[in-house]
């Protein structure tokens, strides 16, 4: 389908997926929200670790290479603390001089654009660093958890489904909301679907948007078109023929958007990086060996 239809069906686990990156900013800066925003990240990730049935001698090899990443991270952020001041005051200079709505000066420019350019440096040189312990602790983790791990999406409460009732997370590439909607739509009257269709089309959009990526008006009719010839093909099977085809109909219209997030990219941890080089994990790991 030229660019793939990969609408934003699955919704976000309960509480959690709908969470919005500039909510979760505003929590980091409010004691009440930050506190839950920290709850969350722990549920979610001990659903992960439930999931995966880490072995004794897993958590033993894993928890040394999470305390080391740890140790990188502290000390960028003593790094960071020291560059904070003089960043902060060019870039109140750069607003301030953007607010008057004119172009800002070639020193503040300067000034501004070279304390960014340093501070990104640090940032990825950090991940840089962090990135090969998650590169030891994915050689520690069997093929089957490494699946899991790259497939988890971070959820406060995952979701059952018939084909995985036990899945960790809210996986990516489910289809099971995908074909509830199929299976609506091919049960409307012929008036309903005609009223309703183009609504419908409109949502996948909007939740494709907001999961992936910004549509051009080109990019966003023909969306549009594949999508409404994808409807049409649902209702027009025979009900024997669409119990066969439905997942592969569905996954059309379920959106692959963490991908482009199970591998890592220069300068960014991967999902085992993110997942498990943080405090919250090491604790977690460690209660747990003392389970085992």
């Amino acid at each position: 389908m030229g660019k793939k239809i990969l609408a934003g069906l699955v919704l976000g686990c309960f509480l959690f997926g709908g969470v919005t990156a500039s909510l979760l900013a505003r929590e980091k800066n409010d004691p009440g929200r930050a506190k839950i925003a920290e709850l969350r990240e722990q549920i979610s990730l001990l659903n992960l670790v439930n999931g995966l049935y880490l072995t004794r001698a897993q958590i033993k090899e894993i928890l040394p290479r999470i305390n080391a990443a740890l140790k990188i991270k502290e000390e960028a952020e003593k790094e960071y603390k020291k560059v904070q001041p003089d960043a902060e005051k060019a870039f109140r200079a750069l607003k301030k001089e953007l607010e008057q709505n004119q172009d800002a000066s070639p020193e503040v420019k300067k000034w501004a654009g070279s304390l960014n350019e340093n501070i990104k440096k640090k940032v990825e040189g950090t991940a840089e660093r962090m990135a090969v312990f998650e590169n030891e602790i994915e050689s520690i983790l069997t093929e089957k958890q490494r699946y899991l791990v790259s497939e988890f999406i971070p959820c406060l409460l995952p979701r059952a489904t018939t084909t995985n009732p036990v899945r960790i997370g809210q996986a990516k590439g489910d289809t099971a909301e995908a074909e509830k909607l199929l299976t609506r739509l091919r049960e409307l009257p012929p008036d309903r679907y005609e009223e309703n269709k183009s609504k419908v089309a409109e949502r996948i959009i909007d939740k494709y948007e907001e999961k992936v990526s910004v549509l051009g008006p080109e990019e966003k009719e023909i969306f549009r078109e594949e999508t409404l010839k994808l409807f049409s093909q649902a209702r027009s099977l025979p009900e024997v023929d669409f119990q066969v085809q439905k997942q592969e109909l569905a996954k059309q219209i379920t959106p692959d958007i963490h991908r482009k997030e199970t591998g890592r990219r220069k300068g960014q941890l991967g999902k085992a990086g993110r997942f498990f080089l943080n405090e919250n994990m090491a604790q977690i790991l460690k209660n747990r060996l003392n389970l085992l």
